[in-house]
């Protein structure tokens, strides 16, 4: 199955990642299969590839917004399922799970 190529069919995946965004953690979206949620998490990252296409459209090479999506920090995976069988879509922000950052040259 092909996913579409106009950014208005991805406003459910749009809203989600705009909740993620405004939340200091970010966001998730429940699905009762795994199938479910894969594709979602597959429309998502269509959402934001096209997203990028429009910004190529809309700003000069010269512009930082440029291929560019203000969703580009954040991402989406899979999860479950949970102990009532639910399979989840999280969108958090890179990095996260970043324990801690050392430089090699303090090693």
């Amino acid at each position: 199955m092909s996913l579409p190529d106009q950014l208005e069919a991805f406003e459910d995946c749009l809203g989600l990642y705009e909740r993620a965004l405004a939340d200091s953690v970010g966001a998730r979206a429940c699905f009762d299969t795994y199938k479910e949620a894969k594709l979602m998490q597959l429309r998502m990252h269509q959402a934001r590839a096209l997203e990028r296409r429009q910004t190529k459209r809309l700003y000069p090479a010269s512009d930082l917004r440029h291929g560019k999506s203000e969703f580009d920090c954040l991402r989406c995976r899979v999860q479950g399922p949970d102990e009532d069988g639910d399979w989840w879509v999280y969108v958090d922000r890179h990095g996260q799970d970043i324990k801690t950052i050392e430089a090699l040259s303090e090693l």
